[in-house]
């Protein structure tokens, strides 16, 4: 497979429980750090241009969860295991207040750790995520990602399943870069997804109580059609959160950062900077 050159650095950092991966663009020690929390079957890598147009103004650093991408798999993958993750990773990288954006799953991990301990934070962005993921929803999507197909014998055949059902908006982004990133060979030569099918076990979660003690600026951002965060439940959070604005970008669906990269990437971080 080709090679891709990127701005950002890599490291691996020993947390508790589990080893993580992680990239980082910018000056470390600025003042100005974000942490970006990606979905699930996500990797970091994927917000490689989101965190380019914010490196001249932030030290950005974007984990691969457990069990995902280069980082190791645990025996648990939860909300609260994943936010534990976080917290460490915070702690031991010394970032300072950061600003935290999650998307999806980052979204409601992003929750659970800001509405649930005592670090300091700067600002909040939500990305089509909700408070609440009900149980019927949760299952009818990981059911979908469970029966898919996690294993190829033949790279072409596997850049043309991504480009046609793992790209929003394929005609904005590689897919030999995707299979570079989000695949590694097997011992018998095969490709695979850098996954751990185990992250498919994930429990539904409720956030309200935590999303009541988010104190800081927030922004929730919303795909025009999405069906993962809902009209109602966008509205119930405005409501019960302190410090929220709701943004609905149109014309998108669930991965805003892919589908409209430059509206998304204007007002996130002009939310950002301000």
């Amino acid at each position: 497979m080709p090679a891709y050159e990127y701005d950002h650095r890599e490291g691996i950092v020993a947390l508790d429980e589990v080893g993580l991966h992680y990239l980082e663009w910018g000056e470390a020690g600025t003042g100005r750090d974000a942490l970006i929390i990606h979905g699930i079957m996500g990797m970091g890598i994927r917000w490689d241009l989101f965190a380019r147009s914010l490196m001249d103004d932030f030290h950005v650093v974007a984990p691969d969860l457990r069990g995902h991408g280069h980082s190791a798999r645990a025996d648990s993958d939860e909300i609260d295991d994943y936010a534990g993750d976080m917290e460490q990773l915070i702690q031991r990288l010394g970032l300072k207040n950061p600003i935290v954006v999650g998307h999806s799953l980052g979204g409601a991990i992003a929750m659970r750790l800001l509405g649930s301990q005592e670090l300091p934070f700067a600002k909040l962005v939500i990305v089509d995520m909700g408070a609440e993921m009900p149980a019927t929803r949760l299952r009818d999507v990981m059911d979908e990602w469970r029966d898919a197909r996690r294993e190829w014998d033949d790279y072409e055949e596997v850049v043309a399943d991504v480009a046609a059902n793992r790209l929003p908006v394929p005609e904005i982004e590689n897919p030999e870069e995707y299979v570079f990133n989000h695949f590694e060979w097997t011992a018998d030569g095969n490709l695979r997804e850098r996954i751990d099918p185990d992250i498919f076990t994930l429990d539904s979660w409720t956030l309200w109580e935590e999303i009541r003690r988010i104190q800081i600026p927030s922004l929730l951002l919303r795909g025009e059609h999405s069906e993962t965060l809902t009209r109602e439940t966008a509205a119930r959070m405005v409501e019960e959160m302190p410090d929220l604005r709701l943004v609905e970008m149109p014309g998108t669906d669930h991965s805003l950062q892919v589908e409209d990269p430059e509206n998304f990437n204007r007002i996130a971080g002009d939310f950002l900077r301000a």
